[in-house]
């Protein structure tokens, strides 16, 4: 299954099912008016709206975080050894 990961400037990142992202595309054509609900039209189009180009464009230009945060999965970093990584930690006291 196709998924698009989505990073945040504060490095929070989740994945989200590309299907459910053609699915808000082809959804919102049709409450346009553009094919009916399941139509020959509509499969047609959720095909296309599966295109890495068009999820991306749909996601940059079209939708918003709300719209989607119900079919997003944090991705939760493995765990880190902290012994290796000490020598390189920064070190501030308040």
């Amino acid at each position: 299954m196709k998924e698009i990961i989505i990073e945040f400037p504060n490095g929070d990142k989740f994945s989200v099912s590309a299907k459910e992202i053609a699915l808000n595309r082809t959804n919102y054509y049709e409450s346009q008016g553009e094919f009916g609900y399941k139509s020959n039209e509509w499969h047609e189009e959720f095909e296309h709206s599966m295109q890495d180009d068009i999820l991306i464009d749909w996601l940059v230009n079209d939708i918003n975080w709300s719209d989607i945060k119900h079919c997003a999965t944090k991705i939760v970093n493995g765990e880190c050894d902290y012994d290796k990584l000490f020598p390189d930690a920064n070190f501030k006291i308040n």
